[in-house]
């Protein structure tokens, strides 16, 4: 019987989720590297917006989540209730390094993953497999997801990076191996 009323009460907090009103960053991106004996590649990108702390700056909230991910098929729905299947993601942070000039800079260590339905499952994608999926795109959707308690999730408008680049890191890769 617990377990009823506590399954009851999480689908009533769920349905309550407010929406936030925050208007999306539009973000810049710069490069994508390989991260030397990793299967993590870094991606480095600007926001107009600072992202890690959105939800505490304009709702006085926590944010508990800063997902940055890429949409590798033809599959570009970015909703928190889907899941992209071939996509490349991680979590970000800030890169001091990067110029206050113009605007915030983030790093985000992504993999590149094929995730099983309803996310149970996840594999690392091959070099081959990335290659494959990329072959006929010039460039690959990316977004920033923040998420925070009794909030709709936050996405950033798309960043898109060029699958030539992509393709230089991972060639940057074999040779750091």
């Amino acid at each position: 019987m617990r377990w009823v009323l506590l399954l009851v009460v999480s689908f009533l907090c769920v349905a309550c989720a407010k929406s936030h009103d925050i208007t999306p960053a539009t973000l810049g991106y710069e490069s994508i590297t390989p991260r030397p004996d990793s299967v993590f590649f870094e991606v480095n990108f600007s926001s107009d917006v600072e992202l890690l702390e959105i939800f505490w700056r304009e709702k006085n909230a926590n944010s508990f989540d800063q997902v940055f991910i890429c949409a590798l098929g033809d599959d570009t729905d970015f909703s928190i209730e889907h899941t992209i299947s071939k996509a490349a993601m991680g979590l970000i942070t800030e890169n001091k390094k990067h110029s206050k000039i113009a605007g915030f800079g983030y790093t985000a260590s992504i993999s590149f993953k094929d995730v099983g339905e309803k996310k149970r499952t996840s594999a690392y994608l091959s070099r081959d497999a990335i290659k494959s999926l990329l072959k006929d795109k010039q460039k690959i959707p990316c977004k920033v997801v923040v998420t925070a308690t009794g909030y709709d999730a936050y996405f950033t408008r798309s960043l898109f990076i060029p699958v030539a680049d992509v393709f230089s890191a991972l060639s940057d890769y074999d040779s750091l191996r």
